[in-house]
């Protein structure tokens, strides 16, 4: 891995229940990252590597993965209903889906974005699908 010194810096902040156990969250980043600094989904949160490299913004049907050193930003829509993402090794992106078989996990190479697409995807001004309203 290179070295670096951007450290994508945020927070997670509940936003509360809208509808039955759908919660409202909020992903803040510290600097907008390629003009976004505001994140909104339902039931999702953000996770980092160790280094602040890399961020993974998420909910049950999407992922975003923002890369400080590239400045670029990744994503993957899941088209099912997937569990919350593990980082391992700092870089290696685990997610296991949260019914059915679970040999269906999903891994990806964050470094080399292998299997993910450019762009922020379905993600509009930072408001996932599923954010409410």
């Amino acid at each position: 891995m290179r070295n670096h010194t951007n450290r994508i810096n945020f927070s997670v902040q509940y936003k509360g229940e809208h509808h039955m156990g759908a919660a409202s969250i909020d992903i803040v980043l510290v600097n907008a990252f390629k003009g976004v600094s505001h994140f909104r989904n339902t039931n999702g949160g953000a996770i980092s590597d160790p280094t602040g490299r890399f961020v993974v913004i998420f909910d049950s049907t999407l992922f975003l993965v923002l890369d400080s050193v590239e400045s670029s930003v990744h994503h993957y829509l899941t088209g099912l209903d997937y569990g919350i993402p593990i980082l391992g090794n700092g870089r290696i992106l685990k997610i296991s889906p949260t019914s059915g078989n679970p040999n269906r996990q999903l891994t990806f190479d964050l470094e080399s974005k292998k299997g993910l697409q450019k762009g922020f995807g379905r993600v509009s001004n930072g408001k996932f699908p599923s954010a409410y309203p």
